[in-house]
């Protein structure tokens, strides 16, 4: 951030240095080895070089610049959004709020969002699920990996979204309303011959709730453009009941010009960090829960008992005696509104058309998908060029792989054409782990122990500490089912739920 908004630079720190504990805090000495600092030049080491380096001097230093810095990025930011959108950003603490913030200003225009609560909320909410994240063949070579170009901005600029008063029905309202828009409980039955299928929900395994796209009947709430696309892929859908909204484009203008703002500048330019971030920021304001949370300090001896009465969803024990405990503070259900800005059903709409966009490619019968990630897709042959740009909702080429392993969603090795290993491990810090050790892992159940350092709140020292933590590297079948050829994972299969949405 400092180098795209052009302020001064926190320099140079060893922090691998720092983080061997066999070295004091009041080192004085040599210049640690190059080999402890990350991102330097030899031209920059060589400015450092010093007999009486002092770490704890360099240390001061470095958090000093750090908090001087910030401001600076601050400071720049706050200039460049009042002179394009006369507004303050200390007022907004966050980028979702300031994207929100922006948008009434200066584009919601006579557009009706509703303010959704009460009934309304907990509705929708059932049905409400993210981005698409599977795999669906393990291991491939010479793949291609596209991301899309902006693609909830994509969706929310051209796509109508559920405006103006909710109006409650009962019945199938397809049948009598062919082009119903809103959000609709359903009684859902996929093809048995799905390979990819269309619909996600949350289903119930021993492992806790895992979203995931299932074959089987069940009840669920779907949103209605969703639901018919999913008609046309041989899903039945019978309506039971639900809300049905008015609807508008009324993101357009905002996305629009970011986007536009965005084209404009260079990558190195704050204007372009900016506008990335506020395209891409606003969505998620939409979708804020109005489930406030409430605390209290109670004496720990006090915890037996109110386990179990009370709704606790957090406990932290403060070593004095004393606990600060957490729990959902009760909310007023006799109204549909709330006086929060949000509405889950933009966000909700939102998500299910960037599924929508996504079907498109998973459905494809020209090549095979291997692993999907939300915005992203890995085939193993070209899309075709006329899905290929630089504007929103087109696709652009990330890798040519050579080979590549997915060992579950968001955790994958890729060797490119170039010679290049990329590796993604949700949850692991240090993704530095070997192509053929995510080969091995293809084979019925082998794992791999790794350790990696993660830091731990500690409310009764006031302090953050570093432990090792180990992490166990797996093929998991968290979404769908594997299916092994010499005990080695060759393909997958979509799991079956029942009406309770329990895996059979």
């Amino acid at each position: 951030m400092a180098k795209a908004f052009n302020v001064e630079n926190k320099g140079n720190f060893p922090f691998n240095f720092v983080n061997n504990f066999t070295v004091p805090l009041d080192y004085i000495g040599e210049t640690p080895n190059i080999s402890y600092y990350d991102g330097i030049s030899k031209d920059e080491y060589q400015k450092l070089i010093s007999d009486t380096w002092n770490l704890k001097q360099e240390a001061i230093k470095y958090c000093e610049l750090d908090c001087i810095v910030l401001y600076q990025i601050i400071s720049k930011f706050n200039k460049l959004i009042f002179e394009k959108f006369s507004l303050n950003v200390h007022r907004f603490p966050t980028l979702s709020s300031l994207a929100l913030g922006i948008f009434r200003s200066s584009y919601l225009g006579n557009h009706k969002i509703p303010k959704l609560g009460g009934h309304i909320f907990d509705f929708i909410k059932e049905g409400y699920t993210g981005g698409r994240v599977d795999v669906f063949i393990p291991y491939g070579k010479d793949l291609y990996y596209y991301d899309v170009n902006s693609l909830y901005p994509t969706v929310y600029s051209s796509k109508p979204m559920p405006v103006g008063t909710p109006t409650w029905f009962v019945g199938n309202i397809l049948e009598r309303e062919s082009d119903a828009f809103g959000f609709f409980r359903c009684k859902i039955t996929a093809p048995e011959d799905l390979k990819i299928p269309v619909l996600q929900t949350h289903v119930k395994t021993p492992n806790g709730i895992r979203t995931m796209s299932p074959l089987g009947t069940w009840i669920d709430v779907l949103f209605s453009e969703e639901a018919k696309l999913a008609m046309s892929y041989g899903y039945k859908i019978e309506v039971i009941e639900g809300y049905t909204f008015s609807r508008e484009i009324i993101f357009n203008e905002y996305a629009q010009d970011m986007f536009q703002i965005k084209q404009s500048h260079e990558s190195s330019h704050p204007m372009y960090l900016i506008s990335k971030l506020l395209l891409n920021s606003l969505y998620g304001k939409f979708g804020m829960t109005i489930d406030l949370m409430e605390s209290s300090i109670v004496d720990s001896q006090q915890l037996a008992d109110l386990i179990g009465v009370s709704k606790i969803v957090d406990g932290i024990d403060l070593g004095n005696g004393k606990s600060i405990l957490s729990s959902p503070k009760e909310r007023d259900k006799s109204s549909d509104m709330t006086n929060m800005t949000v509405s889950i059903g933009i966000a909700a709409a939102i998500t299910s058309y960037a599924r929508l966009h996504m079907t498109q490619y998973l459905q494809n019968n020209e090549y095979n998908v291997y692993y999907t990630d939300t915005d992203s897709i890995v085939t193993d042959k070209p899309i075709s060029n006329v899905h290929i740009g630089k504007s929103l909702g087109q696709l652009k080429l990330e890798h040519t792989i050579t080979k590549g392993i997915f060992l579950s969603p968001k955790v994958y090795s890729l060797i490119t054409d170039l010679g290049e290993i990329v590796t993604k491990v949700k949850g692991l810090k240090d993704s530095n782990i070997g192509f053929d050790v995510f080969n091995s892992l293809l084979y019925r159940g082998k794992s791999e122990s790794l350790t990696h350092d993660k830091s731990y709140k500690d409310f009764s020292k006031g302090e953050i500490v570093m432990k090792k933590q180990v992490y166990l590297l797996q093929a998991t079948e968290n979404k769908r089912r594997f299916i092994y050829k010499d005990n080695k994972a060759i393909d997958t299969k979509p799991y079956t739920i029942n009406k309770e949405k329990e895996i059979v």
